[in-house]
């Protein structure tokens, strides 16, 4: 049973409100199993934060669209304008914008016969910005580790 905090179908007239069907009056013990169902499967199908994250992630694993991102860090630009920064085919741009667009990493701006696109949170510059730092660390890392090599291979000759 639900818990005792949550509204029964007797306070809420015995009517189930909901976006995708009309207002249903049913006995108010269906209702309350029924509400007390959707809640648990609500719940249960929510993706964890790791399943999140790795969404989030993937979608940023991309050349072409970590490219759009620090080009959109200066502004709102249109497709012909990223299409000309980047050097890309419209159509490439296009699939990139949609795959940032899809995880609510960038949004469109109708302006006349053309879109602007923006970033919806500028924070994704911070974690580009700390992503850059974190890759220079390890390419520094590489390159005294092949430094170091390079080195041993010559001592042994």
């Amino acid at each position: 049973m639900p818990p005792a905090s949550w509204p029964s179908a007797r306070e809420s007239g015995g009517k189930l409100h909901s976006r995708e069907t009309p207002d249903l009056t049913w006995s108010s013990d269906l209702y309350d199993l029924t509400l007390y169902i959707v809640i648990c499967e609500y719940t249960n199908g929510m993706p964890e934060v790791s399943q999140f994250a790795a969404e989030f992630f993937g979608a940023l694993a991309h050349p072409v669209r970590t490219r759009i991102l620090d080009e959109l860090r200066w502004g709102e630009v249109g497709v012909n304008g990223l299409c000309l920064r980047l050097k890309v085919e419209q159509s490439t741009l296009s699939q990139q914008l949609a795959a940032l667009r899809s995880r609510s990493i960038v949004v469109g701006r109708k302006d006349g016969q053309s879109v602007l696109y923006s970033v919806r949170d500028p924070e994704i510059f911070a974690l580009l910005d700390i992503a850059r730092k974190i890759f220079n660390n390890h390419l520094v890392d590489m390159q005294d580790l092949l430094s170091q090599l390079a080195v041993g291979s010559v001592s042994s000759v």
